[in-house]
């Protein structure tokens, strides 16, 4: 087995790997992993899946496939949830990157977690994207809602109402006295 420092640059092909990939891809989870099996990624099928669920989160997101290439996704993950657990445990966070031909390996590390730690993904997209994510929730949120009217107090109704009238008079009134 080779040990792998680091990823290459850019990154491991994981969308169509041949077996010599995958098996390089592996060896670089070992390095990182050193003794760790519990808790960890341990088969390339697993980074398949966090590659799977980022590609189909850009799909909800609805960004187009010229505007994925980019588009990365980190993912931890979560702590034990027994209270009895009192140390940390060790998992892997990955990170992923988007390219035309789909997601690569970009980095992955061991990383302590403790209890109750939630699992963290995260997929970060154009910004565009996310405003209109944001737009759509609060069209769907508030679909079939209108505002209620707002009472007018006596005095606004006085000030709207009244008012074109009474500069109306005053106009009049001004008129007749000055004879006109």
């Amino acid at each position: 087995m080779t040990k792998l420092i680091s990823a290459p640059r850019h990154g491991f092909i994981l969308k169509a790997a041949t077996e010599d990939q995958k098996d390089t891809v592996m060896d670089y989870m070992k390095s990182i992993n050193g003794r760790s099996k519990a808790n960890v990624i341990t088969y390339f099928v697993e980074i398949e899946k966090i590659a799977e669920l980022a590609e189909k989160q850009l799909d909800h997101a609805q960004v187009s496939k010229r505007e994925r290439i980019g588009c990365t996704a980190y993912w931890r993950d979560g702590g034990p949830d027994a209270k009895s657990y009192d140390y940390a445990m060790t998992v892997n966070e990955i990170s992923l990157q988007r390219y035309a031909e789909g997601w690569r390996l970009m980095q992955a590390r061991k990383v302590e977690v403790r209890h109750k730690d939630n699992t963290a993904f995260n997929v970060r997209i154009p910004a565009r994207y996310i405003e209109a994510l944001k737009a759509d929730a609060i069209r769907k949120a508030t679909a079939g809602l209108s505002p209620l009217s707002t009472r007018k107090t006596k005095a606004e109704i006085d000030l709207e109402g009244r008012a074109p009238v009474a500069q109306a008079l005053t106009d009049v009134v001004t008129e007749n006295v000055r004879g006109e």
